[in-house]
């Protein structure tokens, strides 16, 4: 949902021609036209996104519960709107397609490999670890992995499950999956996230809150470059 953004970048440069007119008669500001835009979104992209979340939620057997399941679509819609905003203001800042193109592809480097999933926070060199802080897509990730694996126990089986055995006995028995605890032959999810990933459910809202920030920051460059 959040790359699919991607062909704002298309149609901004196509109408801009048409905003140029229009502003040269004074008939409305670019930069209302640009809030106007976010406005229709709303609707179009809550109807997107719930359709992709019912859909591929179910499918995929994630959590059976309401506060998970919305929790979910709402981080969903949020951080596809504020990517439709980014698009949108890598348009406007940009002088032409050919630059904002080479903009893009260097962005979408980015949102993707520092997302967290290709590699997690604690194995990122410092040099460019700094990207996930600038990184709307890692801060939706965060909440989704965290708000997925909260109460959840993964079952640890061999060959995970040391030592084997006959006489082995689950009290004697550790498992080799990142964040377990001796003694136990399950891995709580909340464990595996933290210790995997750095992640932990305690950063929800605040990531919600950053989302909004990058959303509004978003507009604003929008209705900024437009004018």
């Amino acid at each position: 949902n959040a790359l699919l953004a991607m062909a704002e970048l298309t149609a901004a440069f196509e109408s801009r021609p048409i905003l140029m007119k229009h502003k040269s008669f004074c008939f409305y500001r670019p930069s209302a036209y640009a809030l106007a835009q976010v406005a229709v979104d709303v609707p179009l992209v809550f109807i997107q996104v719930f359709i992709f979340n019912i859909v591929v939620y179910f499918m995929a057997n994630l959590a059976r519960t309401a506060s998970q399941f919305f929790i979910s679509l709402l981080f969903l819609f949020i951080l596809t709107m504020t990517m439709y905003s980014f698009f949108r203001a890598l348009g406007a800042l940009s002088s032409s397609l050919d630059v904002a193109t080479r903009l893009t592809g260097v962005a979408i480097q980015a949102l993707v490999v520092y997302t967290g999933y290709l590699i997690p926070p604690w194995k990122m060199r410092p040099w460019f670890k700094w990207l996930i802080w600038i990184n709307p897509v890692q801060y939706c990730f965060e909440a989704l992995m965290t708000n997925e694996f909260h109460n959840l126990n993964i079952r640890c089986e061999p060959p995970y499950l040391v030592p084997q055995g006959p006489n082995a006995t689950p009290q004697h028995q550790s498992c080799l999956i990142q964040g377990s605890r001796p003694g136990e032959t399950f891995v709580r999810g909340s464990d595996y996230t933290e210790t995997q990933f750095t992640y932990t459910r305690a950063h929800l809202w605040r990531n919600f809150g950053i989302l909004i920030a990058w959303l509004g920051l978003f507009v604003a460059l929008t209705m900024l470059g437009t004018e």
